[in-house]
């Protein structure tokens, strides 16, 4: 079996205190939620056993660039990510790298009164120019906005000029797993503690604390990510509040 329980797995409508088991039975197949997936509950039984024989973690990938790579790589995974292509290592500027000067950067958004509709039109401005850049360089990087919500993507995809409307894709994390662009926007969209929880997706793996919707939306990008939302809100999460705190700021004034 090959698979990776630090990012997300099957979508389950039920919610998670539904879907909780207890009882020693369960305990020893270490099954505490339905909703777990086969893959996950066999690595934790493996763990559990003590047995190290059974698992080997594959540490070479080929997708992200070592600068995009490296929060996950230390937060997610211990540290034991490593780049395999030699492109993954260099030092190039990128066509837009007086804009966005890092290739993890995050960009604090504070909007009290409409937070969502702030994050929507610097998103999509920050797409346009970034594909304009891009073009203007004759590479055509390719370029995905995540945020949580349809309603968000769908008010973001409006916002385009149409003719990009086709080129940039907008979607949210479920549905870009297993899928990958140069550039990746990831907007939170959220404006309080209660939306927070929406899109917050924690697990605990060997002691270590994973969101895996953060997880995924960070390794989708190859090139660049940018992470867009509301410190205020963010730094309720520990694996976000770790982000602000790892990743470079850039500040509004600089993407417009």
């Amino acid at each position: 079996l090959m698979g990776d329980h630090c990012q997300l797995p099957a979508v389950v409508t039920q919610k998670p205190e539904s879907l909780i088991v207890r009882g020693e039975a369960f305990e020893q197949i270490s099954m505490s939620s339905l909703g777990m997936s086969a893959f996950e509950r066999l690595i934790r039984c493996a763990e559990q056993r003590g047995d190290q024989s059974s698992t080997a973690m594959l540490t070479m990938q080929g997708r992200m660039h070592k600068d995009v790579m490296a929060f996950v790589s230390e937060t997610f995974y211990g540290g034991l990510l490593k780049p395999i292509a030699d492109w993954q290592r260099m030092d190039e500027p990128l066509p837009w790298s007086k804009i966005l000067p890092h290739r993890a950067v995050f960009v604090p958004l504070e909007s009290p009164l409409d937070q969502a509709n702030t994050e929507a039109h610097v998103l999509a401005q920050l797409a346009v120019t970034l594909h304009d850049l891009s073009h203007r360089s004759q590479q055509d990087f390719s370029i995905g906005i995540i945020t949580p919500f349809r309603v968000q993507n769908n008010a973001i995809s409006g916002l385009l000029p149409e003719h990009l409307r086709a080129v940039i894709t907008v979607d949210t994390v479920e549905r870009f797993q297993g899928s990958e662009r140069d550039v990746i926007l990831y907007g939170t969209c959220v404006g309080s503690p209660i939306e927070l929880e929406s899109i917050v997706s924690e697990t605990e793996v060997r002691g270590v604390l994973i969101d895996r919707k953060l997880n995924v939306a960070m390794t989708r990008a190859r090139q660049q990510f940018v992470l867009l939302g509301s410190p205020s809100v963010l730094n309720r999460s520990k694996a976000y509040t770790k982000a602000l705190f790892l990743l470079p700021s850039l500040y509004l004034q600089q993407t417009t």
